[in-house]
């Protein structure tokens, strides 16, 4: 089966979602589901907070598998682009977006996002707040069957070639430039993390006071810090793997705590404030102003924003 469909000679151009991604999440939540109803099963009472985990799962585990009999389409054409997902389509004219950049989101999810069109914007705290975190106003799903790079290197071709039909349109008669800086959003400033750090301790702060969450809503705060860290490690030129030395130093002062002691109150505190502490460092140091390896820098003007003083 072709990766992709038609041509700009006879489009539409479809896409078609990798079946990777539905495989992957029917199994993880399939094999959570499992793991819980294994643990009701074998004597453990089904509380509130295993219910919700059970029927979040068992959620995540009937999209998997959705994805997997109707896979997502893109359908690229004359007037514009169409995401079809979970039998819901999302479409945008060539006028409304442009800019299509590859793209990391979450912990290290894969795609391609683009900017709006000034007059076309909407709603325009949530861009800003998208540019700000991931540096695109918004993304494609992800997952497709061919990669970032090239998905967006066809977008940019397609809308310069059918934008031009539109009358009264501003478009190049010249080919996209290529996309080789690297991922948008890869990369953070030291006051985006500092803000995103503070809003997710604040809101895991408040999920435990959920009766159904309680403290397990700090599961948050490791996971999303994991990629806030690595993107402001990103920014100054070193690698994610650098923040392994802070879990290395939390869990030998839980380890040590529950040494000496039945509780491992004490080490959990000390883990916080390891926690704050090198947030707080990563929050002061400044960061690159240029393209590093990986990625441009936190606003940075993307090769195709740059090439168009030149138009």
């Amino acid at each position: 089966m072709a990766t992709v469909q038609g041509s700009f000679e006879a489009p539409p151009i479809v896409v078609r979602a990798s079946p990777a991604r539905g495989a992957l999440a029917l199994g993880g939540a399939a094999l959570v589901d499992t793991a819980i109803a294994a643990a009701v099963i074998g004597g453990a009472r089904l509380d509130a907070t295993l219910a919700v985990y059970l029927g979040f799962f068992g959620l995540c585990a009937a999209a998997g598998l959705w994805m997997l009999m109707a896979p997502a389409r893109l359908i690229v054409g004359p007037e514009g682009v169409t995401e079809r997902v979970l039998g819901r389509a999302k479409h945008f004219a060539w006028s409304q977006i442009h800019d299509f950049r590859p793209t990391v989101i979450g912990l290290a999810t894969r795609t391609v996002g683009f900017s709006f069109v000034a007059e076309r914007r909407g709603h325009q705290w949530l861009a800003r707040l998208n540019r700000a975190l991931c540096g695109v106003e918004a993304q494609l799903n992800a997952g497709w069957e061919i990669e970032p790079a090239a998905l967006a290197q066809l977008l940019n071709g397609a809308r310069e070639r059918w934008l031009l039909a539109t009358p009264g349109a501003r478009a190049s008669p010249h080919a996209p430039p290529p996309l080789d800086d690297g991922f948008a959003g890869a990369r953070m400033s030291r006051s985006v993390f500092a803000a995103a750090f503070v809003w997710l301790i604040a809101g895991a702060g408040a999920l435990t006071f959920i009766p159904a969450v309680g403290a397990s809503a700090w599961i948050l705060v490791a996971l999303f810090g994991v990629r806030l860290f690595a993107a402001r490690l990103h920014d100054l030129g070193r690698c994610g793997w650098w923040q392994i030395g802070l879990y290395g130093a939390q869990g030998l002062a839980i380890a040590a705590d529950l040494s000496w002691r039945a509780g491992a109150t004490g080490g959990f505190e000390i883990a916080a404030i390891l926690e704050l502490a090198a947030a707080a460092a990563l929050a002061t140091l400044p960061g690159g102003a240029a393209a590093n390896r990986y990625g441009p820098a936190p606003g940075q003007a993307s090769p195709l924003q740059m090439s168009e003083a030149f138009r």
